[in-house]
């Protein structure tokens, strides 16, 4: 397989991209295997019929997306944190809590309505026609009107 490769500061060659394709060699094909997100060359199987590329995951890329889990200190729910669930406990530090221990509360602070949304968008003549349509049309209609405005009906 040929890459291009580009040398950094320190000498060492980096790989960057892949540039050929599969090739056929004794009449068999061959599928080039690298990281989708890297670019990093994995290694290459029997194409059955097939040349070219394909992609995978390398394991520094997968372990970089895999979302970090820890343990409640309260519990012992694993769960994966955000910067809301750290909590400073006498002695111990800095631990991790769920939202449930920590007695966090996730609902939305604004609760938004079209209707306001479009008072404040100076649109005064579409409101009662707005209000009137939520509150009178069925779930059924609600739902031909949206196929209408999608184009499906």
């Amino acid at each position: 397989m040929k890459v291009d490769t580009i040398s950094i500061t320190n000498g060492e060659p980096e790989v960057k991209r892949v540039v050929a394709v599969g090739t056929v060699q004794d009449g068999q094909t061959v599928l080039y295997i690298v990281c989708a997100w890297c670019q990093k060359p994995l290694g290459s199987k029997d194409g059955q019929g097939v040349s070219g590329i394909s992609h995978s995951i390398c394991g520094n890329c997968l372990q970089a997306m895999t979302p970090r889990t820890e343990k409640c200190y309260w519990c012992g729910k694993v769960f994966a944190p955000d910067s809301f669930n750290r909590a400073h406990v006498g002695g111990q530090g800095e631990v991790y809590g769920c939202d449930t221990c920590l007695n966090l509360d996730r609902t939305p602070l604004v609760k938004i309505d079209l209707a306001d949304a479009l008072t404040q968008a100076s649109a005064p003549d579409h409101i009662a026609e707005y209000r009137q349509m939520r509150e009178t049309e069925t779930p059924e209609q609600r739902r031909a009107r949206w196929s209408r405005n999608r184009g499906e009906a």
